[in-house]
């Protein structure tokens, strides 16, 4: 493989990782959200 060969896949790499991560952040922020309103829900009773 050549350098430049390499540094795209490095880039794709990156990129790949950054969308996962982010796919994992708002999944957990959504399994927050709806922690916070069954817990909202359950002290408002």
């Amino acid at each position: 493989m050549s350098i430049d060969e390499n540094q795209k896949m490095n880039a794709k790499i990156k990129h790949y990782r950054g969308t996962l991560n982010r796919k994992a952040v708002k999944a957990t922020l959504k399994i927050a959200d709806s922690l916070a309103n069954v817990k909202s829900k359950v002290m408002s009773r």
